[in-house]
């Protein structure tokens, strides 16, 4: 598959995962386990656009910070609100714990997440080429 195929692929997942949520939180169809469920979906599917654990594990992290700012526009936009995160990943810490409470905070009226999330796909990607570039020695 060429880069350019990848990335709309990747493009077309982001678009469905936000259907996908605004479908199911605006209706309250939500069920545990559901971000689980719908995040490791997301990462097999990356996996097989990507053909990398690496790679996959970025275009995750991407997504979701994409995904969300998508779900805040498209929501905020149909509701006629003002385009602010109106909820911030608080179950992050009763999924995850206390410690991961700093990824449900506001920076400025942004969620900390979608700068937390582009930085760690930064790393991941950087990652990756070094493993490839060992690769062809």
């Amino acid at each position: 598959m060429a880069k350019r195929e990848k990335i709309a692929w990747l493009v077309t997942l982001t678009g469905i995962a936000t259907l996908i949520d605004i479908l199911v939180i605006t209706q309250g169809w939500s069920f545990p386990g559901y971000q689980f469920l719908g995040w490791i979906l997301v990462w097999a599917i990356c996996l097989l656009i990507t053909r990398s654990f690496l790679l996959s594990i970025a275009s995750v992290l991407v997504i979701s910070a994409l995904e969300d700012m998508l779900f805040i526009v498209i929501v905020s936009s149909v509701k006629g609100t003002p385009i602010y995160p109106f909820y911030c990943h608080e179950w992050v810490t009763e999924v995850f714990g206390g410690w991961a409470g700093f990824l449900g905070l506001n920076w400025r009226g942004i969620p900390s997440s979608y700068v937390i999330l582009p930085v760690i796909a930064l790393i991941l990607y950087l990652i990756n080429r070094k493993l490839k570039g060992e690769g062809k020695k």
